[in-house]
């Protein structure tokens, strides 16, 4: 009995499923406080420091007790991740192409880990905070993204980035959906204390393997910048490293590295 009072899409299509599926109620939290009299606080992400302190401080205003004890040590890991990982990441450009929701997850964490957001493509029109210093979104698809990935040093896009990757002889970080060639995606935690920690580990190993690569590809050509990562040739310490890469990050490499 309950009216449809707003959707996540303008897709006509989208909207017709979902009408079509009385048992689907998706409510204006606006409405609900309304019908309710329960407030609401809506948090525009749940990753990174900042944010994972925001809902920590509401929940526990909300339930009236302090942040446990657990949570604490986690938040004392997550600030330890960031020193240590800042030395990976400060500097850093980054090209993004995400849904609004997971960019602006995505721009704050990096931002706030000292990386410069250099191309942001989504998928729809949205406002983001003016402190994430992210630069005009831009409403496209991959190609958009591999255009605007000039300069950058990694890519945050879904599983569809990974040509786009290799071309551009770039690390990616899969995100968003679809994710096809990766198992666990779906237990993947990225948000809180103990999610973004994790991304701290996991992106910063990423870039740091990457930034061997590259010198080791230098090294190899007598000082002229090679990404063996991406082509495997030549000494055979390269030829070795781009393997490992491989082995590391899967499908990065490609078809280059097989045919070096």
């Amino acid at each position: 009995d309950f009216e449809i009072l707003s959707v996540v899409t303008t897709r006509e299509t989208a909207i017709k499923q979902i009408a079509s599926q009385p048992d689907i109620v998706i409510l204006n939290p606006e409405v609900l406080k309304q019908r309710t009299g329960v407030p609401y606080v809506l948090f525009d992400r749940l990753t990174g420091l900042s944010a994972s302190d925001r809902l920590m401080a509401t929940l526990s205003w909300a339930s009236g007790r302090p942040v446990p004890e657990r949570l604490k040590r986690r938040r004392s890991q997550l600030v330890d991740a960031m020193l240590d990982g800042h030395f990976s990441f400060s500097g850093q450009r980054v090209a993004i192409a995400a849904e609004p929701d997971l960019l602006l997850a995505w721009g704050g964490f990096l931002t706030e880990m000292g990386c410069e957001i250099g191309c942001a493509v989504t998928t729809g029109t949205t406002d983001f905070p003016e402190d994430l210093r992210l630069p005009q979104p831009v409403v496209g698809d991959l190609d958009d993204l591999e255009r605007g990935a000039s300069g950058c040093s990694l890519l945050v896009a879904n599983a569809h980035g990974a040509e786009i990757a290799e071309r551009l002889s770039m690390p990616l970080v899969r995100a968003g959906f679809p994710l096809y060639d990766r198992l666990g995606a779906a237990h993947r935690v990225s948000i809180g204390y103990r999610g973004t920690r994790d991304l701290i580990f996991e992106v910063g190993n990423l870039l740091t393997d990457y930034r061997q690569a590259q010198h080791h590809g230098a090294a190899s050509a007598g000082g002229h910048p090679v990404s063996v990562a991406a082509t495997g040739r030549g000494t055979d310490h390269g030829r070795h490293h781009a393997t490992l890469w491989e082995a590391n990050h899967g499908g990065y490499a490609g078809s280059q590295a097989a045919a070096g």
